[in-house]
């Protein structure tokens, strides 16, 4: 039966264009008052009781689900019985006339099947309130006659009058044709119960029986069964029996696998499998064409993810179904009956008859090797299953002494770390002291062929390769990425016989230059090394591998400049472009203790730690940052460029201490006028040139070494540490290091394994970024948090008296630079330049103080409670400008830091 869609839900029913007194069809509420006169007759009754009889039998037809059918038909001329597969009996009468029924059907614009009016031939649609088609699924109209003789129709209360064409009453004459069919006819498949309106309902037929093909059925779903089970057979093969029925696979696991050979056919099965890409899929190959099986987003489906079964529908028609998804043809429709499963259609949409003359086998042939089974599909796709292989002892003995100097040479580049200390040599063997003092003995070969693994040069990078096939392939991991020498290869042979190898959790298939596995043979070349030996100048180390690629390693000579050699330090000014270095087991100047400084002035160096640069803010300003665990010392090169960068010694990855590296020249210094020497700049700035922002410096919270990032604009509170983010490069492998800010105080060990991080407790008692409150961090001798270079510290708040001449406001010995927003303090003929370059706020780490009323703060080493002290200027409106040298505010804030000598 035709599927009808419930359009509307109904309230009130009026003839939609017949009544000219309402909107859209609205229903008048009050049928009129009869006139005198009229008389309504028994015949016009028993029409309307017709006419409703006929209706109802219209909507009961209408409304039957799709899945039931019609079990019998028994049909003459002027009636049908129908009987369903639900033992629902309906009478259809039919009545040989061309006049139209009063109610009957008709079609709305998109097709569905409405309730409507037809008088002389004209058909008007029945509608809702809202001026909506009614659909004959939705509910049955009644009609009735009023007692002037109108005809009336309702769906829901109250009645409306049915009108002619011409807009009037329609009056009831008891000779109305009333019926809705006018014949009901019926096919193999359908029975079609057609309207007086040319409309017809089409009610599909209980199915016919099976047509005698299960046996065929049955052939192709053990074929395709096999065909899956052969592709999820992943287990090599230890075992075949053939016999001349089918041929028995048993796999290390035990599990075995029959492949029928009987009827095999070179013809294209009804279903059979082809390679899509590099991935098996199911395909249809027997009716000319060959589309894939696709699943419902049009993809084909893979042998491995599902599996069709074939079937036969009531009709005798092909169908398949899927485990997970059911499917769909291309080019070769399937399309979706009134159930599952799918049936399926030839290239013109017709369905395809089952016969018992399919040819269902998949196989073409099965054959087998010393190391594979090889299986032939009817679509020219081949599954081939590998044999289980014993290498011999010759074998093992190759993949031992490979392995052994594969092991000595990924030791030997792992000291390159370290440097070498001696050099001796005795026979083949030569040995090597490190100064961490370890050794190591390498055997050479001077005349050793090409190993089967070895090492390539690529720049400065070293990566390990098959050299002993042309071409040099690069061992790769299962990402295609070459691998380095920080990750050692272990050969072994694999269950076909075949070289492969682990890497990491990467397992590997060493393949040739063109591809192809390689078969270990037992006697394969293993050294890796023909000569070991020392240059002229006792500065280099010569590892020469038999793949023609000299590795160099450093003898201990210091070249490097000690940053710490006069004294150690949180930060170190270095002024020219070299290689430097600096002590990394020692915190700060190391004074004081855990208790008076917050942490272990000593830091005892592991194996597990190492050292890199943090972040900088210019490219390129550092680089080969290295941690020398056995001297102590962390080296790193610097460019000529001038800037500020961080450089962190980590363990496994944590941050354990940091120092800040200032490239910038040699500070000058000036004596004040209370005697202490300054800095001629900030701390961090690389330049003294007034107004210029290079000479601003960086921010600190009172008590931390850590420099913090500035900028030249005022930062909203949302946008703190944004200028920091975008002018600073930080290094990738401290991704979770990052400039910004933690709304909460820190403990000691939290502070300085995240020197990126403005800390703040935000408590009402106290602004601080520690837990544990000390006035010791910063004081009158330098400790071991003091972010000063070597030989200077942070100023005690005395240090700047005489620059206010006990004023409140800046004249005399300094004066306010209204363009250039700074201050030039003048002593004894000379002048120094101060910023007004702002602070970094307490309670959100953004930047301000940078807009038209500038401020200049710097942090003393005092305290004052809980807050610390602070030299302070500022531009006043009114005049010059202002200035305090003894204010106090939260530790928290951001400052600058000037320092002067200890």
């Amino acid at each position: 039966m035709k599927k009808i869609f419930l359009l509307c839900s109904l309230a009130l029913l009026v003839l939609g264009a017949c009544n000219d007194d309402s909107t859209n069809g609205a229903v008048t509420p009050t049928p009129p008052e009869p006139e005198p006169g009229v008389e309504v007759t028994d015949e016009m009754k028993a029409r309307s009781e017709e006419l409703n009889s006929e209706v109802k039998v219209f909507y009961d037809l209408n409304r039957k689900p799709s899945n039931i059918k019609i079990s019998k038909a028994e049909i003459n001329d002027i009636e049908a019985r129908l009987t369903f597969t639900d033992e629902d009996t309906i009478l259809v009468s039919c009545t040989a006339t061309d006049t139209a029924p009063l109610i009957g059907v008709d079609t709305d614009p998109e097709g569905n099947l409405c309730w409507a009016v037809n008088i002389e031939g004209k058909s008007r649609l029945l509608k809702d309130t809202e001026g909506n088609p009614v659909a004959t699924t939705t509910d049955c109209p009644h009609t009735s006659i009023s007692d002037k003789a109108i005809w009336m129709v309702e769906l829901a209360k109250p009645q409306a009058p049915i009108k002619d064409n011409e807009g009037k009453d329609l009056t009831a004459t008891g000779k109305e044709h009333v019926s809705l069919f006018k014949s009901v006819e019926e096919t193999d498949e359908y029975v079609k119960v057609i309207l007086y309106d040319g409309k017809f309902l089409q009610m599909e037929k209980e199915a016919e029986p099976l047509p005698d093909c299960g046996k065929v059925i049955a052939q192709l779903n053990k074929m395709i069964e096999t065909a899956s089970e052969i592709n999820s057979y992943e287990g090599l093969v230890t075992k075949i029996e053939e016999n001349a029925a089918d041929i028995t696979l048993t796999n290390e696991e035990g599990k075995t696998l029959s492949i029928p050979t009987s009827n095999l056919t070179k013809e294209a099965p009804f279903v059979g499998i082809a390679l899509n890409g590099e991935e098996a899929c199911w395909r249809l190959c027997t009716l000319g064409q060959q589309p894939w099986l696709k699943d419902r987003e049009g993809n084909p489906i893979k042998v491995k993810g599902n599996r069709p079964v074939m079937g036969v529908d009531g009709k005798g028609f092909w169908t398949v179904t899927f485990e997970e998804a059911a499917a769909k043809m291309d080019g070769l429709r399937i399309t979706r009956g009134a159930a599952e499963p799918w049936q399926i259609t030839d290239a013109q949409g017709n369905p395809v008859k089952a016969t018992s003359e399919e040819q269902v086998s998949m196989l073409q042939d099965v054959n087998f090797t010393e190391r594979m089974v090889n299986i032939l599909f009817n679509s020219n796709y081949e599954k081939h299953m590998n044999r289980l292989f014993v290498p011999t002892d010759k074998m093992q003995q190759t993949v031992s002494e490979i392995n052994a100097n594969i092991a000595k040479f990924a030791e030997l580049y792992s000291k390159r770390e370290v440097m070498a200390t001696s050099l001796t040599e005795e026979g083949n063997t030569t040995t090597i002291r490190f100064t961490d003092g370890t050794s190591l003995a390498i055997e050479c070969t001077p005349d050793a062929a090409k190993p089967f693994v070895g090492i390539v040069a690529e720049g400065d990078n070293y990566l390990w390769a098959l050299t002993s096939t042309e071409g040099a392939p690069r061992l790769e991991t299962t990402t295609g990425e070459p691998v380095g020498n920080d990750a050692q290869p272990v050969l072994a042979i694999d269950k076909l016989g075949f070289w492969a190898g682990t890497i990491g959790e990467n397992s590997l298939t060493i393949a040739n230059a063109q591809g192809n596995g390689i078969e270990v043979s037992g006697e394969e070349s293993a050294p890796l090394f023909v000569s070991v030996r020392a240059d002229e100048t006792a500065e280099k180390i010569f590892v020469k591998l038999s793949s023609e690629v000299e590795f160099t390693l450093p003898l201990f000579v210091e070249k490097a400049i000690d940053l710490s050699a006069a004294a150690t330090a949180n930060s170190y000014i270095v002024s020219a472009e070299g290689d430097y270095c600096f002590t990394a087991s020692v915190r700060g100047n190391g004074v004081g203790s855990e208790t008076t400084a917050g942490y272990d002035p000593q830091i005892v160096l592991t194996e597990t730690m190492s050292a890199d640069w943090l972040w900088m803010d210019h490219a390129n300003l550092i680089s080969d940052v290295k941690l020398d665990s056995a001297k102590g010392k962390i080296s790193f090169k610097a460019s000529a460029e001038k800037g500020n960068a961080v450089i962190a010694l980590t363990d496994n990855g944590a941050v354990v201490w940091s120092w800040h590296i200032w490239l910038s020249d040699v500070p000058a210094t000036m004596v004040y006028a209370s005697g202490a020497e300054f800095m001629d700049r900030n701390l961090g700035a690389t330049g003294t040139t007034p107004g210029d922002t290079n000479a601003y410096g960086m921010y600190y919270q009172w008590g931390r070494k850590d420099p913090f990032y500035g900028g030249t604009t005022t930062e909203t509170s949302a946008e703190a540490f944004k200028l920091a983010r975008e002018a600073t490069i930080v290094n990738p492998a401290f991704e979770a290091i990052v400039w910004g800010m933690e709304k909460k105080s820190a403990d000691y060990a939290t502070a300085a394994a995240h020197p990126m991080t403005f800390y703040n407790a935000q408590t009402t008692s106290s602004q601080d970024w520690s837990k544990r409150t000390k006035k010791t961090l910063w004081a009158a001798e330098k400790t071991l948090n003091d972010p000063c270079p070597a030989g200077y510290k942070v100023p005690e708040i005395t240090a700047w008296k005489g620059l206010d001449n006990n004023r409140s406001y800046i004249d005399g010995v300094t004066a306010w630079d209204q363009a250039l927003y700074g201050m030039t303090y003048t002593h004894n003929g000379q002048t120094t330049w101060y910023p007004a370059q702002g602070s970094r706020n307490y309670s959100a780490g953004n930047l301000i103080g940078l807009s038209s009323t500038r401020s200049g703060n710097y942090w003393s080493s005092n305290t004052a409670g809980a807050n610390a002290r602070y030299f302070y200027f500022q531009k006043v409106i009114s005049r010059p400008g202002s200035i305090n040298s003894d204010l106090d505010k939260y530790r928290s804030l951001g400052y600058s830091v000037r320092c002067c000598k200890e």
